[in-house]
């Protein structure tokens, strides 16, 4: 997918802004490093992956050796307590302001 697919994906899925951010190549994407990406890899903080659970029907089976879980083909996320999920966040820019690249 490319940096714009990805933000309709993003605006699809309709998540808190403060209980998620991207990881891996979606990062690269979005800073321009990559043109494309495979998926999208999400952290999300314990109360949205509550949320997703029910929502997904996500399960133990919905995990990947590597901790995560898929949430749809082209999604998967991993979840951190809230603890260490509030100090990363600190560092990420929301979804809104990438639209303006």
């Amino acid at each position: 997918m490319n940096k714009i697919q990805m933000i309709s994906l993003l605006e699809n899925l309709d998540l808190p802004e403060d209980d998620y951010y991207i990881l891996s190549g979606g990062c690269l994407l979005l800073y321009g490093i990559r043109e494309e990406a495979q998926d999208l890899d999400l952290c999300v903080s314990s109360k949205l992956f509550n949320q997703l659970k029910k929502e997904y029907n996500i399960d133990e089976k919905s995990k990947n050796p590597v901790g995560f879980y898929k949430l749809m083909d082209d999604v998967e996320i991993v979840v951190q307590p809230k603890k260490i999920f509030k100090e990363n966040i600190k560092m990420v820019i929301p979804l809104k302001s990438w639209k303006l690249y």
